[in-house]
């Protein structure tokens, strides 16, 4: 388990300071195999506590879908970047969790990719 006290995470292999946690067979997931998770798969959590394990997260989230995996950024403490295996799970999971309540925290998610936010706000 992995709190997300960036300070204990290791780096991910691009060198850019994210955190990269993969979930799946046991083999790891390259990061150009993520890259291909279109963006209505992708959610960003924002404001979760830090006592949050990755396990706890993918396990809170799969209540509405298959998480592929879960992006912890280091610049951007209590935030995480899910995928999930579907975009119906994705959306799902901004129907569901946004201005909800994750171990006593108003959480706030919204699709990763800003572009889509804004055509659901129109």
């Amino acid at each position: 388990d992995y709190p997300l006290d960036p300070r204990q995470h290791r780096k991910g292999s691009e060198g850019d300071g994210a955190e990269y946690f993969f979930i799946g067979d046991g083999n790891g997931a390259r990061q150009r195999d993520l890259d291909k998770v279109p963006p209505l798969n992708k959610i960003r959590v924002l404001n979760m506590p830090w006592t949050l394990t990755r396990q706890e997260i993918k396990a809170e989230f799969e209540t509405v879908g298959e998480v592929l995996n879960v992006r912890l950024d280091e610049r951007k403490v209590g935030q995480a970047v899910i995928s999930f295996r579907d975009p119906a799970s994705a959306e799902e999971a901004v129907k569901e969790y946004h201005r909800g309540t994750l171990h006593g925290r108003e959480i706030l998610v919204r699709y990763a990719d800003k572009r889509l936010n804004a055509k659901l706000a129109e």
